[in-house]
Parts: structure tokens; C-alpha cells; sequence
């Protein structure tokens, strides 16, 4: 009997030892199943912020192409727009160079190689490194009147696209490389009315001479002026000739860069001296009526490598602002 009671408690420890593994084994699933729900909602949540940053970042480079598109556009307008007004304004000043008297040859010549030989005019100027190529640097930062620029516009444009280098197709750059030549030339002729508040008797052109009252040409112009009889230089130069010349009278004549020379005619006094260097509005000396002359009066030419120029029409090209008035 004592036996069968021993079975009878074992088997109860053991039936009792069951039911608390089955209990144990059912929380620990339940814990686990706890920890795989918490696992696949952070796994979950993850995957939903990567989501939305995915989504926020396709936003974001969406927004930075399309504006970079924009800026683009307007960069490429800007070209265009610069290169519309460049090529406008090299053939105004092109048709502008050729009705002062310029040869067509000899303007392109001048432009694009503007130290080529000048026949031996421009000998010994001293004037070469602050001719030519000062007048193209001051030149490059004006455009349309001087009001802004293409190197201005270019800067600003370059900020926005972080500093970096714009590039520029071929056709554009010789466009607006030409543009920076011609008012360089532009620049460079000698464009200060030789006297003060001066009055024009005679143009350029054909005409009747006072004196033979033959037609031909009359190669200059003629300048009066009842306040200041002072003949000043029309620009920075050193003189060539001063003295006595023929039908000219008492003559000045004083070579400029890039092969101009301007001469002054009729003098009364003379104030240079050959070889000497003058600024521009320098006094050369005093209009007079010497030579073959009817009046008191400064006959006044410009002229190019040799070949004569247009004076009116020079100063209204290369000095809008000159103030010259015409007797009636």
C-alpha cells in the first residue's frame, strides 16, 4: 500500500511538474510573440521614415533640378540677349566707322590686328602700352552707353551659379570679342574738339574753295570761336610736325596710337615742339590766318594711317557729349 501511495504522489509531482512547464512554455512563447510584435512595428515605423525621407529627398532634387533648369534658362537668355545687343551694336558701329571715311579693309585690318605695321606711323610713340589696350580694358566694362555691362551681368549671373566658370559657345565669344575691338577703336580716336566753344564754318567734304572757288575736296574742318582762340590736342599723342607748311600755314601735326594723326592748321603761334608728347586738351597753340587763308579760323583734320576722316562725324561717334555749333 505504502508503495502504491509513493506512485500515486509521484505521479501528481509529475502532472503538477507538466502543467508548470506548459505554463512556463506558454509565456515564454507569449513573451516572444510580444517581442516579434515589437520587433515588426519598429521594423514597420523604420521603414515608413525611410519612406517619407525617400520621398522628401526625390521633394528636394525634384525642386534643385527644376530650379537649376531655371537658372539655366535665364543663363542661356542672357546669352542670347548679350549676343542680340553685341551683334546690333557691331554693325552700328561698323556702318559708323566706315561713313567717317574709314575703308573697309583697313577697318577690319585695325580691329582685329590692331598692332599690325601702320606704314611707319606709329613710330616711336611711346604710347603702345597704354593705347590700344588701355582703351579695351576701360572699353569692356561699359556696354550700351555705359550703362552696366557684359562683365558686370556675367559676375552676377556667376554668383548664382556658385562661383564657377560660365561657359560660352565660340559664336558668342567672337561676337562679343569683336564688340570689345570695335569700341576699343572707337576709344582710341582722337575724339577732344580741338578748341573751346567752337563754332563750325566748313565740314568734310566736297565744297567750293573761298579762295580759287573751285570744287574739291576740302579735308577737314573748319572751327571759329570768338571767346578762346586756343588750338588744344584732340587726344594723348607726341608731335610729329610743327612749323610752317605750304597752303597750311603755321601746321601742327600729331600722331596718335593705332596710326590716327590730327592736324592743325592756320596757326598763329605755335606752342610744341617736334617730339614733344601732349594729353589730350594739351595747348598746341593759337588759331591764326596764316597760309592760304581768308579768316582767323583753326582748319583741323583726322586722319587715319594717311587716309582722311570725317571730323564731325568722328566726334559724334567717339564723343556724343562734344558740344560743337555750326554758323548759319
Amino acid at each position: 500500500m505504502l508503495g502504491v501511495a509513493n506512485g500515486v504522489r509521484g505521479a501528481s509531482r509529475l502532472r503538477a511538474a507538466r502543467r508548470a512547464a506548459v505554463g512556463a512554455g506558454a509565456l515564454l512563447l507569449g513573451a516572444c510573440a510580444l517581442v516579434q510584435q515589437n520587433y515588426t512595428a519598429e521594423v514597420e515605423r523604420t521603414l515608413q521614415q525611410a519612406a517619407a525621407e525617400r520621398d522628401a529627398l526625390r521633394v528636394e532634387l525634384s525642386r534643385r533640378e527644376a530650379a537649376e533648369r531655371a537658372r539655366e534658362a535665364v543663363f542661356q537668355a542672357y546669352v542670347a540677349s548679350t549676343q542680340r545687343h553685341a551683334q546690333s551694336e557691331n554693325a552700328r558701329l561698323i556702318a559708323g566707322l566706315f561713313d567717317i571715311g574709314l575703308d573697309p579693309a583697313e577697318a577690319i585690318v585695325a580691329v582685329t590686328e590692331p598692332q599690325a605695321a601702320a606704314g611707319g606711323i606709329d613710330r616711336n610713340l611711346g604710347l603702345e602700352a597704354d593705347g590700344y589696350a588701355g582703351a579695351a580694358d576701360v572699353d569692356a566694362n561699359e556696354i550700351f552707353g555705359g550703362e552696366g555691362s557684359f562683365a558686370s551681368a556675367a559676375n552676377e549671373i556667376q554668383g548664382d551659379f556658385g562661383g564657377e566658370t560660365l561657359p560660352a559657345s565660340e559664336g558668342t565669344d567672337s561676337v562679343l570679342g569683336l564688340n570689345n575691338d570695335l569700341r576699343a577703336f572707337v576709344a582710341a580716336i582722337p575724339a577732344v574738339v580741338p578748341v573751346r566753344e567752337a563754332h563750325v564754318t566748313s565740314g568734310f567734304g566736297v565744297r567750293r574753295h573761298p579762295i580759287s572757288r573751285r570744287l574739291g575736296a576740302h579735308e577737314g574742318t573748319d572751327f571759329v570761336s570768338v571767346t578762346d582762340r586756343s588750338v588744344i590736342a584732340a587726344g594723348d599723342g607726341v608731335v610729329r610736325f610743327a612749323g610752317r607748311s605750304g597752303g597750311y600755314g603755321k601746321l601742327v601735326i600729331v600722331e596718335h596710337p593705332l596710326g590716327f594723326e590730327t592736324h592743325y592748321a592756320h596757326l598763329a603761334r605755335i606752342d610744341v615742339v617736334p617730339g614733344q608728347a601732349v594729353a589730350a586738351a594739351e595747348p598746341l597753340g593759337v588759331m591764326g590766318n596764316t597760309g592760304y587763308s581768308t579768316g582767323v579760323h583753326l582748319h583741323f583734320e583726322l586722319r587715319f594711317r594717311g587716309r582722311p576722316l570725317d571730323p564731325d562725324k568722328a566726334f559724334a561717334m567717339a564723343n556724343p557729349s562734344a558740344e560743337i555749333h555750326r554758323l548759319r
